[in-house]
């Protein structure tokens, strides 16, 4: 899809844009719409204040958020605030996505915690910059 696993040297530019490519695509993905939609973006930016009011404080796993800060930082170092941006908005849209699950009775909210989720896309993240 962006060419991971490829040998292509494409420098630290390149593999900016494909993990900021990857976040922006699964965040699409997950709210039903095109990455360049206007839905998109307005999803994008109506999630900013929930991302700052609820979910950095439901967030108390500072290692974990840590360790993609800083896995970010070595593939998006120009473009840091970007990707963690990106980071915050799918981890949002997957927060958002399972409580719909938890409501639903098919997922158990001790299961589908913020710091859980956190955990799963960090570890998504260093497996797709492994690739790179």
């Amino acid at each position: 899809m962006f060419g991971f696993g490829k040998k292509k040297d494409k420098g630290a530019s390149g593999k900016s844009d494909q993990v900021i490519g990857w976040f922006r695509v699964e965040t699409a993905k997950l709210l039903g719409c095109d990455v360049n939609s206007t839905q998109f973006e307005q999803a994008q930016q109506s999630a900013n204040e929930h991302i700052k009011s609820a979910l950095l404080p439901a967030l108390t796993d500072k290692k974990t958020m840590q360790e993609a800060y800083d896995t970010l930082a070595s593939v998006c170092p120009s473009r840091i605030d970007e990707a963690f941006g990106e980071f915050m908005h799918l981890l949002w849209t997957r927060v958002a996505v399972i409580q719909q699950e938890v409501m639903a009775g098919r997922v158990k909210q001790e299961e589908a915690t913020p710091n859980i989720l956190a955990g799963v896309l960090s570890i998504q993240l260093k497996k797709i910059v492994k690739q790179l």
